[in-house]
């Protein structure tokens, strides 16, 4: 998951290939130690992408989920999730 983490923290709108990041991105377990970044930036793109709907959906699942992470990093999903109020 190392290689996804730093792949699509990398990733803009205008990247190539982003499709198979989304796709490898969404296989990625909660219980993975790279899930918190790796869903904060799929959901940036998806936003960056113009897929609001879907970018809404990610957060809503990752915001109501039992995942542990820290406050500052709860705080940087709900500042995505807020733009999409």
């Amino acid at each position: 998951d190392l290689w996804l983490a730093t792949a699509i923290s990398k990733a803009d709108a205008s990247s190539a290939e982003l499709e198979p990041l989304f796709e490898a991105a969404a296989k990625v377990n909660a219980d993975s130690p790279a899930f918190a970044t790796v869903a904060y930036h799929r959901a940036r793109l998806l936003l960056d992408t113009k897929k609001p709907s879907e970018a809404r959906k990610l957060l809503d699942e990752v915001l109501n989920s039992t995942v542990e992470m820290p406050v500052s990093s709860r705080n940087q999903f709900l500042e995505l999730r807020l733009g999409l109020a």
